[in-house]
């Protein structure tokens, strides 16, 4: 079965999402600057969520594939709106350690591979940025 995400208008610009499967819910909320009461993730915050997760996902995977460790990997994804669309978000990527250039260029890559950052080229610019310690 195809996992499904259900949402409800619960009124006042606030809707209940549950997950198919696990029967999990999660509630947003429209900004204060579009009128809600900004208690909850909004859905740009949440689309900022969705594309982080995926590419750190998927560079998961390529690391599990090569043997490399990024535990303590992090992602932050600030999204910028423009004329009511979302028109540019911007990744930046902590990463725990320093890994040889071969490894890095392939996480790298692999987090491109992410299907949420391939639907959103080209019609929304994504620049994504890797901080490697030193």
């Amino acid at each position: 079965m195809q996992d499904e995400v259900s949402v409800v208008y619960d009124a006042l610009l606030h809707c209940t999402a549950e997950h198919s499967r696990t029967g999990r819910k999660l509630e947003t909320d429209a900004n204060k600057g579009f009128g809600g009461k900004g208690e909850c993730y909004t859905p740009l915050d949440l689309a900022s969520a969705a594309l982080g997760a995926c590419m750190m996902i998927m560079m998961g995977k390529a690391a599990q594939r090569d043997g490399l460790d990024i535990l303590g990997a992090k992602v932050t994804v600030v999204p910028e709106f423009a004329d009511m669309r979302l028109a540019k978000m911007m990744a930046t990527f902590q990463m725990p350690k320093m890994l040889p250039q071969a490894d890095r260029a392939k996480l790298e890559q692999a987090s491109q591979m992410c299907p949420i950052y391939r639907a959103l080229c080209p019609s929304v610019e994504v620049v994504v940025d890797f901080v490697w310690p030193a």
